[in-house]
């Protein structure tokens, strides 16, 4: 899997439910857990060195981004084995994860311990109140 461990989804799944919904085929947790990291990357990558935070291991990993990925990853499983029926605890906990990088890209909340993406001359990626990239409207 990407990122997240087995471990790391038991703590919020218990593993008969787990083994279930992968059908006992760990590819099918690993694909679930690429979609999730793509929609992660998708949300942060303005603001933040995704690289880096999807290259920490064990403890190194922050525990927020571990969360959101076991959310995220949880509801692609289901989502594979039947998309329209997916269990509610489920759908919160993605719309959850959703509002949690929403938040972070838009910031309304910056994450301690999250890599920022610096320019060449040293100075944090940011974006403007309209939530747009700086660097696109310089000049205008």
């Amino acid at each position: 899997m990407h990122y997240i461990t087995t471990t790391d989804l038991s703590a919020i799944i218990r593993q008969p439910v787990l083994n279930e919904i992968s059908e006992n085929t760990p590819a099918n947790l690993t694909e679930a857990s690429a979609s999730a990291k793509s929609e992660v990357e998708d949300y942060l990558n303005t603001l933040y060195d995704t690289v880096q935070i999807f290259n920490r291991t064990g403890d190194d990993r922050h525990r927020s981004v571990v969360r959101v990925m076991c959310e995220l990853t949880l509801y692609y499983a289901h989502k594979r084995i039947n998309p329209h029926n997916i269990p509610e605890l489920r759908r919160q906990g993605y719309q959850d994860a959703i509002n949690w990088l929403k938040d972070v890209r838009d910031g309304r909340m910056a994450p301690r311990g999250l890599p920022r993406i610096e320019n060449e001359d040293g100075i944090l990626q940011s974006t403007n109140r309209f939530n747009t990239d700086q660097r696109l409207t310089e000049g205008w």
